[in-house]
């Protein structure tokens, strides 16, 4: 039903269109609201009130038109948005944020000098109005929810109460999992992080000026480019992860550890076990919860936001487009994607009668291009790994020829952990260390410094020296040659100097070159 007020202030203007002269008001907002010397923090929860307000206009726009509010009752509208936000799964208080922001923009843009004549101030306080009887009928549903709350955040130092009264191996890997996951949406950290954090870096945690605590762990995956990884607690998170290695009856030198006190490589079970009973999907894991992090910076946060995440996160900005974030921009897709790639698998996707948005993977929420099918397809995963270990025996079998001793990925322990390149050649006095990848035709320069950077560390090549059991000089040969067959110039270089003529270099492109035809064909059959 329409109301009186929904109908007054329409007005007779029709000026071109009334999202721009409110997205314009919106960015005024924006500025006023945070004032001349606004902290990060301010700035971000101005810029999140704009969007969110924002939102609601769009929304608006899409119903009504351009000439939205000549036309909009105000009660309507704002219902129709609500629903929509229901519909998208959010809990009551944030949309009850979403109605106090739209209600401070009705009060200021009332007010405000720069409205137009066409945004009524009736339709305005209308509009206030009615998101204020909406925060009241709400009331009680934002009650239960921090009831509930309460109870979740009570929860776990509950649990922790009864494993310090009865420390069972049990309880301990359900506490392990519960936590390593939390952790987990955090930071945004990989797994190997949490498996690695020692009870001495626990113990060791930084305090900052607010007092939260900042473990650093030092052997993590990137720790040769980017240093420690930071993990940062509040006091009571931090009082969780002491009083679980405190209670716990394990003797352990590592913060998630296993019944004989080891590193608890099986944490990511542990992880889902525990959250299945929290209603989460089974195949939850560390990677998805670190994709969506990116993903949401990639899609909401500004560049140098993004490079303070990836700071954080321990990796470059390239390194997340590449791997992380799940949504390329439009004209990305379009430069390298197939022409036939857009067609659904025979019974698989959209024949198989289920939405797929258009461009989208077959089999991931992925943008469809040649270099995702290569490089990351989880369906072409098995292939890509054959494309790999056949370029492997092909150059072992011409390096037999010169009668060099090889040896194919050794396990080479380095700290606490191991490093595993593809070949390792004796010749003469020297250790040549080879490792093999086959990489997007953009990234031939980027591989080969993470290759030299890896296997050129001290504690990598201390660790190789060790394993062999003499002082060697060692030389580090990447080969990097892209999906297309192209091999990369220093990788060329070096295998000459082993011996390898033209016809052999070229033998191991054309290699390449037909493991990734497998791939796309395996990628088409849906295989």
């Amino acid at each position: 039903m329409v109301s009186d007020l929904d109908t007054c202030g329409t007005s007779s203007a029709s000026p071109g269109d009334q999202l721009g002269h409110l997205t314009r008001m919106l960015s005024t907002f924006e500025r006023e609201s945070c004032g001349p010397f606004a902290s990060a923090k301010r700035r971000d929860n101005a810029r999140q009130r704009a969007r969110r307000t924002q939102d609601l206009f769009e929304f608006c726009r899409r119903t009504y038109g351009p000439h939205f509010f000549d036309t909009m009752p105000p009660t309507d509208g704002l219902l129709g948005f609500l629903t929509g936000l229901y519909g998208r799964n959010l809990i009551v208080s944030t949309v009850r944020h979403y109605l106090i922001d739209i209600r401070f923009f009705c009060s200021y843009a009332a007010d405000s000098s720069e409205r137009e004549a066409s945004v009524t101030e009736a339709k305005l306080r209308h509009l206030k109005r009615a998101c204020m009887y909406q925060m009241n009928q709400m009331r009680g549903d934002v009650h239960a929810h921090r009831a509930e709350i309460r109870a979740a955040k009570s929860k776990f130092p509950r649990m922790i109460e009864a494993f310090a009264r009865e420390p069972t191996l049990g309880v301990m890997f359900r506490l392990q999992g519960l936590l390593s996951g939390y952790m987990s949406i955090l930071t945004g950290h990989r797994r190997c992080v949490l498996i690695n954090m020692t009870a001495v870096e626990v113990g060791r945690a930084g305090t900052t000026q607010d007092r939260f605590r900042v473990i650093s762990v030092k052997h993590n995956k990137t720790a040769a480019f980017f240093g420690e990884a930071k993990v940062t607690l509040s006091p009571v998170e931090y009082t969780w992860m002491t009083d679980i290695i405190s209670h716990r009856s394990v003797v352990s030198e590592y913060a998630f550890c296993t019944a004989q006190g080891n590193r608890c490589m099986v944490l990511l079970s542990h992880f889902r076990v525990a959250w299945r009973r929290l209603g989460l999907p089974e195949r939850l894991d560390f990677m998805m919860i670190r994709d969506s992090i990116i993903t949401h910076a990639h899609v909401r946060q500004s560049r140098r936001q993004r490079e303070c995440l990836a700071r954080a996160l321990c990796h470059n900005m390239q390194t997340a487009l590449r791997y992380y974030v799940a949504d390329q921009t439009d004209d990305l897709a379009r430069t390298s994607s197939l022409p036939g790639a857009r067609a659904p698998a025979p019974g698989h996707a959209e024949g198989r009668g289920r939405s797929r948005s258009k461009g989208q993977c077959q089999e991931c929420p992925y943008t469809e291009t040649l270099n995702h099918i290569l490089q990351s397809c989880a369906r072409t995963h098995d292939v890509r790994c054959v494309r790999h270990n056949r370029v492997v025996r092909l150059v072992c079998k011409k390096l037999h020829r010169g009668e060099y001793t090889t040896l194919i990925e050794p396990i080479v322990p380095c700290l606490k952990s191991h490093i595993k390149p593809d070949i390792i050649v004796h010749r003469t006095e020297r250790l040549v260390v080879m490792d093999i990848t086959v990489v997007a035709g953009h990234r031939l320069k980027e591989s080969w410094d993470l290759k030299i950077r890896k296997y050129g560390s001290e504690d990598s090549l201390e660790a190789m020296r060790s394993w062999w059991g003499s002082e060697m000089e060692i030389d580090h040969l990447p080969v990097v040659i892209s999906g297309r067959g192209v091999n990369f110039g220093p990788s060329g270089r070096g295998l000459r100097r082993l011996g390898f003529s033209t016809r052999d270099i070229m033998d191991i492109c054309l290699c390449a070159v037909q493991g990734s035809l497998n791939i796309y064909d395996t990628y088409m059959r849906g295989n």
